[in-house]
């Protein structure tokens, strides 16, 4: 039989890496820098983030192996007002920030970090200036916003940088225009000679509001580690995944050695184990990381009646003054239509119309179960008569007088029913295998099962049975006093916005200023891309930039403009 066995060495690994002292000097200087969709927004849009993540203590400036989860704070002063966290794969990232409609008019600051960053004695994040309008209301940021002279105006910003050292652009146009509502082709090919990774934005050139901080400035002053870095051990840098960390708050005891568990609400299996210590009430769960806001259970079998509490992942460092805001009557027409943008985005759902990338199946489930779509049989209205029924490689025995559930698993002595499977409904672990018995079958899509013995934790089980009901929302589940179900903030699915999905459905408005967004382009020697851009409803001056940077360290900047009839 084999066995996989989830964070069982993480621990026991990450700890021998805080012992030592060499790695930490030399290794692990992580530098962020993020590109965004545009330079300003109107309060009620999102912030749509292309993340680079660096190691520095490399001999040549490469991307980072160590940390794989960043935490992005959109702030003003103390004050954090929106955040996110992005999940790092080999150096890059994506995600994006959602502005609250209240956010009074001013600058404020976007924050990056990984929890590496923050073991640097001196903590150096990540850190640009974003101009946000509220449309809505006329709030302000005190001492931050000031009417602008109208002869100090600026006019739009429509300069063109080409990068032809490193990528050529042919747009699908015989002049430097385009009409509405069309498709523009475009080709993006590599001639740098090197592997290149790049973001893509096509958005209205409508605000005059300048970049402060660019990749060519941020890979000028980090071309190789800062000298004197010290660490301290204020974290353990999250390799794998983040590492979600609490407290039971209030037992009736804390058992030594018992263990806490956390699951997933979903339709796979995403179950954590953590041992609590006996004093403190602290756990920590070493997860590969949960994608998007969702719920997740806690619970903790050894015990009746518990209370917890998760502590805050986001650590809020200080940040730099913000720089005034000033507004000019020229900006009315520009911000009255990216109002409109964004209340239309809103009601009908727009912002979210965005091409996720598929994400890879958990290797935790190796193994092809055996499934049982129940509509496919006669409907029975207890769990137990199903099992009696048609599902062979399960069964109810009362061991004890108490109920557990046994599956059929493959020993050396051939097929044999074991106790101690791990029991799932919609993705929330159930130790209690009365409540499964007790459980309405009514709403159960399907039932699979995985005849394999899995470690989680310090914890075996033998085999998986998992019951996942038409909605999702395990419907009539009923836990125990030692369980909570909380909301839970997880890391963003990378995404596209290609705006093909508002194209293709006459029944959607399109007055978009946001045309394109690609946050990771990865591209190989002599690569050719074809991407389309699908012009809107809205005429004017538009802008293409591309960012990125090449596999030696070199800085990667296109910007193009066009106009839109």
């Amino acid at each position: 039989m084999m066995m996989k066995v989830r964070n069982l060495f993480l621990s026991l690994f990450l700890g021998i890496l805080w012992l030592s002292t060499c790695y930490a000097q030399q290794r692990g200087v992580e530098r962020i820098y993020i590109s965004t969709d545009r330079e300003a927004y109107v309060a009620g849009e999102r912030i749509r983030l292309s993340l680079f993540c660096f190691d520095l203590s490399t001999s040549t400036l490469g991307f980072t192996e160590l940390s794989a989860v960043a935490y992005v704070e959109l702030r003003h002063e103390v004050t954090m007002v929106s955040s996110a966290k992005i999940r790092i794969n080999r150096g890059r990232g994506s995600g994006y920030l959602e502005i609250p409609f209240s956010l009074p008019t001013g600058n404020y600051r976007l924050i990056a970090y990984t929890k590496q960053m923050l073991n640097e004695e001196k903590t150096v994040c990540f850190d640009k200036s974003i101009s946000i309008f509220n449309t809505l209301s006329t709030e302000r940021v005190p001492q931050n916003v000031f009417i602008k002279s109208e002869d100090l105006a600026e006019e739009i910003d429509t300069f063109s940088s080409i990068d032809s050292k490193h990528v050529d652009v042919t747009w699908g146009m015989h002049q430097n225009s385009v009409k509405k509502n069309q498709s523009l082709p475009v080709s993006v090919t590599n001639k740098s000679g090197e592997v290149i990774t790049l973001s893509i934005s096509v958005v209205r050139a409508d605000l005059p509001i300048k970049q402060d901080y660019s990749l060519q400035a941020f890979i000028t002053q980090n071309r190789s580690a800062p000298a004197g870095v010290v660490f301290q051990q204020r974290y353990v840098p999250e390799y794998e995944g983040e590492i979600i960390r609490g407290r039971v708050t209030h037992t009736e005891r804390l058992p030594a050695g018992d263990t806490l568990f956390l699951s997933a609400v979903g339709s796979g299996v995403e179950v954590y184990a953590s041992p609590v210590d006996s004093v403190t009430g602290e756990f920590a769960f070493f997860t590969n990381s949960l994608y998007g806001n969702r719920e997740i259970v806690l619970e903790y079998p050894a015990v009746k009646e518990a209370s917890f509490e998760l502590f805050d992942p986001f650590v809020k460092p200080p940040v730099k003054p913000v720089s005034p805001l000033y507004l000019d009557q020229k900006y009315e027409p520009y911000l009255t239509q990216r109002s409109v943008e964004m209340q239309l985005s809103r009601r009908f759902g727009i912002d979210t119309l965005l091409n996720i990338t598929t994400m890879p199946a958990d290797p935790f489930l190796y193994n092809k179960p055996i499934v049982y779509d129940l509509d496919h049989y006669t409907r029975f209205p207890l769990m137990q008569d199903i099992m009696i029924e048609f599902i062979s490689e399960m069964r109810f025995r009362r061991i004890n007088n108490q109920l557990n559930l046994q599956i059929m698993l493959e020993t050396g002595f051939g097929p044999n029913f074991t106790n101690g499977p791990l029991i799932v409904i919609d993705g929330i672990a159930i130790f209690d295998h009365e409540r499964l018995l007790t459980y309405d079958p009514s709403p159960v899509k399907s039932v699979s099962i995985y005849q394999n013995v899995y470690g989680i934790g310090r914890k075996i089980f033998n085999g998986i049975a998992k019951f996942d009901t038409f909605t999702g929302k395990y419907p009539g589940l009923m836990l125990g006093k030692n369980a909570i179900i909380l909301d839970y903030q997880g890391v963003h699915y990378p995404s596209r916005f290609t705006g093909k999905a508002i194209v293709s459905n006459d029944n959607l408005p399109d007055i978009r200023s946001l045309l394109y967004w690609d946050p990771q382009v990865d591209m190989m020697v002599g690569d050719q891309k074809e991407i389309v851009v699908n012009t809107s409803s809205v005429p004017g001056k538009y802008v293409m930039v591309m960012e990125g940077i090449t596999a030696n360290g070199q800085a990667v900047y296109y910007r193009s403009t066009f106009t839109v009839e």
